[in-house]
């Protein structure tokens, strides 16, 4: 059915693939966001995109060279692997500040945010 995946900070992440992700897969690993376009890449059938938008790639006509920090997910998402590729994120607030440091079933916050609703 779904595999959920729980992000640095509280956020669920659920996502089913049927016949690749294994149904009812519950995982503690640390994902960010930013690993899901070279996840969602590879899995569209381009397993060195970031190799070559490191070096330049031309899409829709645009020269696009940039550097992705984003993992590639998709082995440890199909069984492929036991372990994901992330094992640290760190987290900034608004200000631009260290708000926190996961590093694998650790984390450490450094500043908290308060607002009225």
């Amino acid at each position: 059915m779904t595999l959920i995946l729980y992000l640095g900070y509280v956020i669920t992440f659920v996502i089913r693939w049927p016949g690749k992700i294994k149904p009812g897969a519950v995982s503690n690993e640390i994902l960010s966001l930013e690993d899901c376009l070279p996840t969602l890449v590879v899995a569209a059938g381009d397993s060195n995109i970031k190799d070559k938008l490191l070096k330049g790639y031309i899409a829709s006509g645009k020269n696009f060279k940039v550097h992705i920090d984003g993992y590639n997910y998709l082995p440890y998402l199909t069984g492929k692997t036991d372990k994901a590729p992330r094992d640290k994120f760190f987290a900034f607030v608004d200000d631009g500040s260290l708000g926190s440091v996961r590093y694998n079933r650790w984390k450490f916050h450094f500043s908290t945010q308060e607002h009225d609703e």
